[in-house]
């Protein structure tokens, strides 16, 4: 009698290994170099990252390390006059975004990239109708009429939690509190269903009960949609909140970079650590003087032959101040550093962040 073979009982089925997703937005060795009177400004040099639809990067640093110029430059929004060199690849979704005339750029501007801008009183028309700014790009991309056009901005103001749409709509951006404004600033961002959104300093100038709620309605959104989203910050309590991938900058250079867990939990770049340190906590002790980080951003138009943070690091040593550290992955780490001197790992020496992080965490709960 014939016998079908029976079935090895120890056999395993091979573990299936979910590949990463596909980069929706890539950059390799980017740089946005700039005139000015003191001469060529580096605003940006040498900086890369991938970001994919449903994820948040954060983007930290101290004012002047190139964050804002970093997004603004992708999306064709400084002068071609102030631009002294661009260099590197920037890719989205297959597209070389640097080649783009202006023309096209106009086109993947609200249609598949879209932003929201730091300071949404300036950024907003004073003199319109908040219904007809949301109409423009509705009817420019979407070729909307008027009548459907305000249908859909009543919609996307509801869509981004405004109480009463429908007479908001026809209100001015000075009627508005600074939290539906920035709420305007998101549906105008929005509104033709963007594949990437780019906040600058989305919550800056509102009080944390706002703030709370926008960043909030940004991770809904983002799951929603399936959105990229690119978040600009210099709040590090924010970032542990509301992103999955953090790349820090330090005078238009990537300092770390990684998964955000990763690199909050363990530090290795010395300017890293120092600003959680300097971030305030619910914690500390009454009277004693907050943390700061000593001495002064170097100047962009003529950095160091080394680390630029070198003058102001606690980890200095003589080859920091010859050499520039390249970004690479640290002994024992899972992301990535640009370090000589790199900041020991937790449970060697190093602070844990938890109370660096612990006051937005609170409030944001509340």
């Amino acid at each position: 009698m014939n016998h079908s073979p029976t079935p090895d009982a120890t056999r395993t089925t091979p573990a299936v290994t979910a590949s990463p997703p596909t980069p929706l937005l890539r950059l390799h060795e980017y740089a946005v170099h700039l005139h000015s009177p003191r001469g060529t400004v580096k605003a940006v040099d040498d900086v890369g990252f991938s970001v994919a639809r449903g994820r948040t990067l954060a983007i930290v640093g101290e004012s002047g390390s190139g964050k804002s110029v970093l997004c603004r430059s992708l999306l064709g929004l400084l002068p071609d006059t102030a631009i002294a060199h661009r260099g590197g690849s920037a890719y989205f979704d297959g597209v070389d975004l640097p080649a783009l005339d202006e023309r096209a750029m106009r086109d993947m501007r609200g249609r598949r990239i879209g932003m929201v801008f730091q300071d949404p009183m300036t950024a907003l028309n004073p003199v319109m109708p908040i219904w007809r700014q949301i109409a423009l790009p509705l009817g420019r991309h979407l070729g909307m009429g008027r009548r459907q056009a305000r249908a859909r901005a009543v919609e996307l103001l509801d869509s981004v939690g405004i109480p009463d749409p429908a007479r908001r709509a026809d209100q001015y951006p000075v009627q508005l509190s600074g939290g539906m404004r920035q709420r305007v600033m998101i549906a105008l961002a929005l509104s033709c269903d963007p594949e990437l959104l780019i906040a600058d300093e989305p919550t800056t100038a509102l009080d944390v009960t706002v703030q709370a709620q926008i960043l909030r309605l940004l991770d809904r959104l983002r799951a929603e949609r399936d959105m990229a989203v690119i978040l600009i910050s210099h709040d590090l309590g924010v970032v542990a909140d509301h992103s999955d991938d953090v790349m820090v900058m330090y005078a238009g250079r990537q300092a770390e970079r990684g998964r955000t867990g990763s690199v909050l939990a363990g530090p290795r770049m010395p300017y890293t650590r120092v600003l959680l340190d300097a971030a305030p906590t619910l914690h500390g002790v009454r009277g004693q003087r907050l943390a700061a980080i000593g001495g002064q951003p170097p100047d962009l138009t003529t950095l160091p032959d080394g680390c630029a943070f070198a003058d102001r690091c606690p980890r200095v040593q003589d080859r920091c101040r010859s050499e520039v550290p390249p970004l690479a992955t640290v002994p024992s780490s899972t992301h990535e550093a640009a370090c000589w001197n790199p900041v020991p790992l937790p449970g060697t020496g190093a602070v844990q962040p938890k109370d660096a992080v612990s006051a937005h965490q609170e409030t944001s709960r509340t």
